[in-house]
């Protein structure tokens, strides 16, 4: 019996389903279950500043806060949303920054999808380059074994932008799903020479095999690992405080998860929302150019139900019934709704200017540009709360500019 059991154990953690059943699909220090690369740290001082004056409460707006705290104290609120970490920085200071729930700052944490928006940062500096020609060319031009597959023809844009139309399910928790397997698998170039796409036009659909395709693309259009690339163009340039690394599918392929696989202490999560904030430069020197992040901002006119989604970014939304001059050009969907009259009435959701990394069980880059706020929350689980209107509420009490 025990013989049979070790056995059964054994073939299940050889596999992605095994993996799955006995590791769960994730937890926030899931960098010790895998190989993984390292990324160095720069030796460089502190950039930011703490806040002086020895204020360190969370500046929240009661109107908007108390829907949020619900009569608990902010770290409170925090501790039973299963929150590790929560830092806020107004200009180059910071001006909240705690830890809950066992987490230490000393200690990395794996923040999942947020490595998405690393891996976009790196495209924009490889086509700065000339290492990558153009959005428009086809991954099968950078990776030529996928030549002869499905998705050969499948273009750069498509990928960071969600819109590839490769059929893969994004679906947490199962098993036997895609998610898992490029999760727990220890082959993933094996699963991207097999992807297939689906049988409709292409639209936005968020699949972490796009980013996974950009990362093989960036690997061999660079000569260099993604670990290696992301240290000499990011990692040290923007003076990051810790060592970072990204994990791998297996000892034996080595090839990273480029979609989720990006593990860093949080406190170094707030250099990149100040690199975005800031047009891509950091203390004068241009990281990657303000077109590639302006990207983010990019809508359609006269294009009905865009997403809230650019260049590995979520985008910031809010409905409005009346728009100003300046909301007219962050028009993203059009819609009528039946008012109390009984009558149609013309409705909008807009963009709204701000933009955040997300990753799953709640990992957020948030960026403010025009309250020059950056928010860092991480989590062991999502919690039961909205993450970016409570961050629009923190940001909207920060005041204006550099205030």
């Amino acid at each position: 019996m025990q013989k049979t059991l070790l056995l059964t154990l054994f073939l299940l953690s050889s596999c992605h389903v095994g993996r799955t059943v006995i590791w769960n699909f994730a937890a926030y220090d899931d960098y010790k279950k895998f190989d993984r690369l390292d990324v160095a740290a720069a030796d460089a001082p502190p950039t930011f500043q703490f806040d002086k004056t020895g204020n360190r409460t969370v500046p929240i707006a009661d109107a908007g806060g108390a829907a949020f705290l619900q009569d608990k104290s902010f770290e409170e609120f925090l501790t039973d949303n299963h929150t590790t970490s929560f830092l806020v920085l107004k200009g180059d200071t910071i001006i909240y920054e705690n830890y809950f729930n066992g987490y230490s700052p000393a200690a990395p944490h794996s923040v999942y999808s947020v490595s998405k928006s690393f891996i976009s940062l790196l495209v924009g500096i490889a086509l700065e380059e000339g290492k990558i020609t153009s959005l428009a060319d086809p991954v099968k031009k950078y990776i030529p074994e996928l030549t002869d597959s499905e998705i050969a023809d499948v273009t750069l844009q498509e990928l960071i932008d969600m819109e590839s139309g490769i059929d893969f399910s994004e679906l947490y928790y199962n098993p036997f799903g895609d998610l898992a397997k490029y999760f727990y698998g220890t082959n993933l170039k094996k699963y991207m020479r097999q992807a297939k796409l689906k049988n409709e036009s292409k639209k936005f659909d968020y699949v972490s095999v796009n980013t996974d395709l950009l990362g093989w693309v960036l690997e061999s259009a660079t000569g260099q690992s993604i670990a290696d690339y992301l240290q000499e163009k990011v990692w040290q340039p923007l003076e990051m405080q810790y060592d970072a690394s990204w994990s791998l599918d297996s000892k034996k392929h080595g090839t990273p998860k480029f979609s989720f696989g990006l593990n860093m202490h949080t406190s170094d999560l707030l250099k990149l929302g100040y690199l975005y904030k800031h047009g891509g430069s950091y203390r004068g020197e241009r990281i990657v150019g303000s077109a590639w992040v302006n990207r983010i901002a990019q809508v359609e006119a006269h294009k009905n139900g865009q997403p809230n989604y650019k260049n590995h970014w979520w985008r910031e939304t809010a409905y409005k019934k009346t728009l100003n001059a300046a909301e007219k050009d962050r028009v993203l969907q059009t819609f009528a709704v039946e008012n109390a009259a009984g009558s149609t009435e013309k409705n909008y959701r807009i963009f709204t200017g701000n933009y955040y990394a997300a990753g799953f069980l709640g990992q957020f880059v948030y960026v403010n540009p025009d309250r020059d706020v950056v928010i860092v929350r991480t989590g062991a689980k999502q919690g039961k709360t909205d993450w970016v209107g409570l961050f629009g509420v923190i940001a909207a009490d920060c005041g204006t500019g550099s205030d």
